[in-house]
């Protein structure tokens, strides 16, 4: 893209730019259970990706499946964007969906499979059994591992737990 800079203006004059705006590319699609039943009401993000590990990652577009599943983000830029999905009671897309978009394009048939979540709760107890914390858990990564943050007197920890077996 070009970029046009105005030097200085001094009061009382105009200066014309002419601003073009490229066509934002689209990516439509549908996020489904692993046996390729829609999810309704699931959350889809797209975002560009940063350089620290994730912390400085970019929302673009957000949408939400319709009752059959679909979705539709539009306005997104050109260049590597990251496409992940989210819903109640189910585990975040294992594996981010990266697409690398032209000006313009309209990507159709993307599909994002989630897998069914569990919930698991209990109480941390210190080495002589007294309890320490309360804790709830929800596995947000992939199955079978499980992350809390356990609050414990003026620290935080964070627990890690994998299993195997059907949450």
């Amino acid at each position: 893209p070009k970029i046009q800079l105005v030097a200085a203006l001094t009061a009382g004059t105009e200066e014309t730019v002419e601003v073009v705006l490229a066509p934002g590319a689209v990516i439509r699609g549908l996020v489904t259970d692993r046996e390729g039943a829609a999810l309704e009401g699931a959350d889809v993000t797209a975002y560009t990706p940063g350089r620290a590990f994730g912390l400085d990652d970019k929302n673009v577009r957000r949408g939400v499946t319709d009752a059959e599943g679909a979705f539709e983000l539009t306005g997104l830029p050109e260049g590597s964007v990251i496409v992940r999905a989210d819903a109640t009671d189910w585990l975040q897309s294992g594996r981010d969906l990266e697409l690398d978009l032209g000006p313009g394009e309209v990507r159709e048939g993307v599909t994002i499979a989630l897998s069914r979540g569990g919930k698991i709760s209990g109480q941390v107890v210190d080495a002589d059994g007294a309890p320490v914390a309360t804790l709830a858990g929800r596995s947000d990564v992939e199955p079978g591992i499980w992350t809390w943050l356990v609050p414990n007197g003026d620290t935080v920890a964070y627990c890690t737990l994998g299993f195997t077996g059907e949450g």
